[in-house]
């Protein structure tokens, strides 16, 4: 259905879920047989994920798990092997008993929201994104946000991994589909072409724009996936956890999840702005009246990359276009206009441009500029430079 680099959500993670120890001791005595009985349930199971025999990785998950109600890991496996069969309902099911037995555990929090997004559950598959926000990868997370219906979040989570040192092909495509589906068409063009040929780009974008218009909930996690939607009556009610959550459990994650470091705090603010504090006991350590002013906006990061504001017949009109870019867009006060002069044999037009941006900074511009009616696109430097009126201007104001 789609290529078969669309797998960013970590294949991997998925074969490989049932593959940690299993239970949380040893077997003693005569727990040696039933211990091995459920091994080699667990390892066929893990047999049939790997040769895509998805029923029977079912039967088999399901007799492992039913002989060791309460290990996590085992619980793990059989969300695994439900996903890759496509049933959803009971992927997500068991995606939750195994959160439920170890909080933590990341990969099954990625793969129930993913569960989720597959059944139309949007609102509930970003409170489980959220929640488990430090223990996703955030190229991951913020993927799986903009598929949630989330696109503006997923943007912002993967232009913070952008900035982190080390970011990879991976996070950009996650960056580049997430602003597919957030309508900026250009710009993910542009990102997709940082790995792929101008030929392969086109052939993505098209690959994409049949993506981004799914008949029902389950076709884009199915694509990412390559699995079938199937059926599905739920997860068997013999295998239901039966323990009860500790009284603590809920506050217990909050405080573990919600303060995370910086780059993860940026798909979880919008939930801090929607607690209101209660009319009838205001906190009176945090009056709005005394609240500290914002802080200044961070300085962008030097690098390579231009945002192209537009072509024009001469430096004359150029100049204006660049008076009326600057009052449109406060951002563009205190940086020099750059510039690309006509030349014969290349262009007969003037090209304006403001940069020397990190990546996700020239696409935070850009966005900031169509938002305002302008129009831009991201580029990588062509020999930009500082537009001679400007150089002049700055001349005069030095001999005043």
């Amino acid at each position: 259905m789609m290529a078969r680099w669309l797998v960013t959500l970590a294949t991997a993670a998925l074969l490989l879920t049932g593959c940690t120890a299993l239970g949380g001791r040893a077997p003693r005595g005569g727990e040696d047989v039933a211990a091995r009985q459920v091994e080699a349930q667990a390892t066929a199971a893990r047999r049939a994920l790997a040769d895509r025999h998805w029923t029977r990785a079912v039967a088999h998950a399901e007799s492992a798990v039913d002989q060791r109600r309460n290990d996590p890991a085992l619980r793990a496996l059989l969300g695994t092997a439900y996903l890759r069969a496509g049933r959803f309902v009971s992927a997500e099911q068991a995606f939750g008993d195994a959160l439920a037995l170890h909080d933590g555990d990341g990969r099954s929090a990625l793969h129930l929201a993913l569960s989720q997004i597959a059944q139309g559950k949007g609102d509930a598959a970003v409170a489980v994104l959220e929640r488990h926000a430090g223990a996703i990868p955030v190229a991951d997370r913020g993927l799986a946000l903009a598929l949630a219906g989330r696109a503006q979040a997923g943007v912002e989570v993967l232009m913070a991994a952008m900035r982190v040192p080390g970011a990879d092909a991976r996070t950009r495509q996650n960056l580049a589909l997430a602003l597919a589906l957030a309508g900026d068409w250009r710009d993910a063009h542009m990102i997709v072409g940082l790995d792929l040929d101008p030929a392969a780009t086109n052939r993505r974008m098209l690959q994409w724009m049949q993506f981004a218009q799914p008949r029902n909930p389950a076709d884009q996690v199915a694509a990412l996936l390559h699995i079938v939607p199937a059926v599905d009556p739920g997860q068997p009610v013999a295998l239901a956890l039966t323990i009860a959550p500790a009284a603590s459990s809920v506050a217990d994650a909050v405080d573990r999840y919600m303060p995370g470091p910086p780059v993860e705090q940026a798909a979880i603010a919008a939930i801090a702005a929607v607690v209101a504090p209660s009319p009838a006991a205001p906190s009176p350590t945090v009056p709005s009246r005394t609240a500290p002013p914002p802080a200044a906006p961070r300085a962008p990061a030097a690098g390579r990359w231009f945002v192209q504001l537009g072509a024009y017949d001469n430096a004359a009109v150029a100049r204006d276009g660049w008076a009326r870019a600057r009052r449109r867009v406060p951002a563009l006060a205190g940086r020099a206009p750059f510039a690309i002069p006509a030349a014969p044999g290349r262009s007969r037009f003037y090209r304006l441009s403001v940069g020397g941006f990190a990546l996700p900074d020239a696409i935070g511009l850009c966005r900031q500029l169509k938002a305002r009616g302008s129009r831009c696109y991201v580029r990588a430097a062509e020999g930009d430079r500082v537009a001679a009126w400007h150089r002049a201007a700055g001349v005069r104001l030095a001999a005043r």
